[in-house]
């Protein structure tokens, strides 16, 4: 399917749901399949019924850009191992680099490069940030406000 095409994107997003509606331990999002298993044993079952999903449903994988029976990976902007799922490193030193905000529009956009990452930020919308954002309040850039 070509991805140039309007709706080509929800479509395909809709067409792999239903070729895994079935099997809860598979996560995808557009063309990333996320295969979640306790154990290796399990892993393969798994694997087998998900490759078999795509099979019915005629999908060609390109063998190269897949990664299986990895423990650490990288998936929508997140590193996820057995344990816990953090933000890539990279995006938090973004985060932590962003300039002050001087504008209401400067603080939405920075709101926004955050947004993904809010359940790492502990209590994020008691911030006087967030707070000038969802009442549109004209603010000056305080220590406090830093």
């Amino acid at each position: 399917m070509p991805f140039g095409l309007r709706n080509a994107a929800q479509t395909f997003q809709r067409f792999i749901g239903d070729a895994f509606r079935v099997l809860d331990y598979v996560h995808a999002y557009v063309n990333d399949c996320l295969i979640a298993s306790p154990d290796k044993e399990t892993y393969m079952k798994h694997l087998d019924a998900a490759f078999g999903g795509l099979q019915i449903c005629r999908v060609i994988l390109t063998m190269k850009k897949c990664q299986i029976g990895t423990t650490l990976l990288g998936f929508l902007g997140h590193t996820i191992n057995a344990d816990n799922i953090q933000p890539k490193r990279h995006k938090v030193v973004a985060i932590l680099g962003y300039p002050k905000s001087t504008t209401i529009e400067h603080l939405r956009a920075f709101n926004g490069l955050i947004s993904s990452y809010r359940r790492f930020i502990p209590m994020r919308h008691t911030t006087y940030a967030y707070r000038l954002i969802k009442m549109e309040e004209h603010y000056h850039m305080t220590k406090t406000v830093e």
